[in-house]
């Protein structure tokens, strides 16, 4: 099976390495390069066949500039090249390693299979999540972060790795007691999903096949990891675990 493995999953940095038959991908670059390379035991030019970049926001595209710089293919929609263009004047150095990638439309990386699809976030092109599968492998994994919920339903999945960032109840409990801005609370609630609409999603999918469930990017302040993993548990029966804001 894919391994999935979450290195950072917070507000302030993203980053997750996906491995089989010998070789990885890097999802997400919002880590210092240095804590990327390590994570890859030095072998990032050797084993990474591409680092796939969800949006253009700092927690999930920090490092792009030394990704590139490295010689790493990265991936994302035009508009993110456009932003980190931009915003990240170093990027330009090096950009004949940046790839322009279109939502429904596969690609292979090597021994790996890449079907990005439509997010719901906020960023200057939306958002893509990212349908995953090897050579060697049965079943596939799919990808979603910072998305309000899922536009599209899966089959063959092996490995769900999604967001979970906050609970509606404790986000308005949370407003109600000053601790988070209104104005923050719904973009909150626009941009990421709940475990509400998690559940929901969940309920509407075929899980027959799928062996783990990883939760990503809560929230520090409107979340509850514990919670959060039961009730998906109890919701699906299967394995479930909470990815770290920092892996060590």
């Amino acid at each position: 099976m894919i391994k999935f493995e979450s290195l950072a999953s917070s507000s302030a940095g993203c980053a997750y390495k996906v491995s089989a038959g010998g070789s990885s991908l890097l999802i997400d670059a919002g880590l210092p390069f240095r804590e990327i390379l390590k994570a890859f035991k030095f072998r990032l030019t050797a084993d990474c066949r591409g680092a796939l970049i969800s949006h253009e926001h700092q927690d999930h595209a920090r490092c792009i500039p030394d990704i590139l710089k490295s010689g790493i293919k990265a991936y994302a929609s035009a508009p993110a090249w456009s932003a980190l263009r931009d915003r990240v004047p170093r990027v330009c150095q090096f950009f004949h390693n940046a790839v322009e990638i279109k939502s429904h439309t596969s690609y292979w990386l090597g021994d790996w299979h890449v079907l990005p699809f439509d997010a719901v976030h906020d960023g200057s092109g939306g958002c893509l999540g990212f349908m995953i599968g090897h050579t060697s492998e049965k079943g596939s994994l799919v990808y979603l972060t910072d998305s309000a919920y899922s536009k599209h339903k899966f089959e063959g999945v092996a490995i769900l790795a999604i967001e979970c960032n906050h609970s509606t109840a404790i986000l308005k409990r949370n407003v109600h007691l000053g601790v988070v801005d209104i104005e923050r609370a719904k973009r909150t609630m626009r941009t990421h999903m709940s475990l509400e609409r998690l559940l929901k999603m969940l309920a509407a999918n075929d899980l027959s096949k799928v062996e783990e469930i990883h939760l990503l990017h809560l929230s520090n302040e409107n979340s509850n990891e514990e919670e959060f993993k039961r009730a998906v548990t109890r919701a699906t029966g299967i394995p479930t675990f909470v990815a770290a804001a920092r892996s060590h």
